[in-house]
């Protein structure tokens, strides 16, 4: 089926009357972008996603594509393959509001890929290994909007957070105790907020840890379950305008909103196929207005929540 054909059958499950169903998924508020498939505007289970300024949306998949659509229309307006990616493809990706560039997270690749909106790579560095500044499998970079410096998390022998310059000289790193001993357990996203504060999804841990730009422990937050305000497997996170967190659960197939201080403020989706239903989300983004786009991952789709202020819910998910 064509994406836009998709897209018209994802807003009509989220409008109209709706039922009992649709009001406890959240199908009210949910645009469908995509299917299954590896035709221009279908993903092959998508995972490292960003909204731009314009709130178009950037998709990496498993199949080493990389899309750039209209949220409003699902409709292509670039894409291109990564350099490489037998070994697997990226897990994060972060847009650079200074520059409308994307850096990515070449997981398995042991390196980062900076790349302009028309796919053009403009930069790479990184090496493999347990090393000050090499990597095993990064999962995410994020430039520091105050110096444009990048900030990496990764996992595999160490579970660690590394600071490089903008042109990729190792800093500092902190957390990088091995296995057991780690202090991280699987750090999958990481990002900053407008004080400067670092918010690391702690995958392994179930929660959220934050830091200051010299790696000191100011928070802790988040424990592992099933009820509203618990995490399982947080796989991503995104900051609102608003300093609210967006935590993306790829074990409770849900988007779940709290305040920076780990107040809980609402849940959005359930297990499932359906508009407002996600299986085993790995991303999650804001773009302009609000605009929350969700990787659902296992679904082989992207769906967009409109004003998640309202589209959250207390409960398990919407109600």
């Amino acid at each position: 089926m064509a994406a836009g054909l998709l897209l018209a059958a994802g807003l009509l499950g989220g409008c109209g009357g709706g039922t009992s169903r649709d009001a406890a998924t959240g199908a009210r508020d949910a645009q469908v972008i995509g299917s299954h498939g590896r035709q221009p505007g279908q993903f092959s289970r998508p995972r490292a996603i960003v909204l731009t300024e314009e709130n178009d949306l950037v998709v990496i998949d498993r199949s080493g594509r990389v899309q750039r659509l209209d949220v409003r229309t699902g409709e292509v307006r670039g894409r291109w393959m990564l350099p490489d990616y037998s070994n697997g493809t990226p897990t994060g990706m972060t847009l650079d509001p200074r520059d409308n560039s994307l850096w990515v997270a070449d997981t398995h690749y042991q390196r980062i890929l900076q790349f302009d909106l028309d796919g053009n790579l403009l930069f790479s560095f990184g090496e493999q290994g347990t090393g000050p500044g090499q990597m095993v499998f990064p999962t995410d970079v994020t430039p520091d909007p105050l110096d444009g410096s990048l900030w990496v998390c990764e996992y595999g022998l160490r579970s660690r957070i590394m600071h490089f310059s903008a042109t990729g000289e190792f800093l500092a790193e902190w957390g990088s105790g091995e296995y057991d001993y780690a202090d991280l357990a699987r750090p999958m996203a990481i990002a900053v907020d407008a004080q400067g504060r670092l918010f690391v999804v702690d995958g392994g841990n179930h929660r959220v840890l934050v830091y200051d730009r010299q790696g000191t422990l100011l928070n802790s937050w988040g424990e592992s379950g099933e009820a509203p305000g618990r995490l399982k497997y947080p796989y991503d996170l995104a900051v609102g305008d608003d300093g609210t967190l967006y935590i993306c659960e790829y074990g409770n197939s849900r988007v779940s909103r709290f305040t920076a201080d780990g107040e809980f403020l609402g849940a959005w989706g359930l297990p499932g196929h359906r508009p407002g239903e996600l299986f085993s989300p790995w991303g999650v983004a804001v773009g302009a207005g609000g605009v929350l786009a969700i990787a659902d991952t296992n679904n082989g789709r992207v769906q967009i929540v409109r004003r998640p202020e309202r589209a959250f819910r207390m409960g398990r998910n919407a109600t």
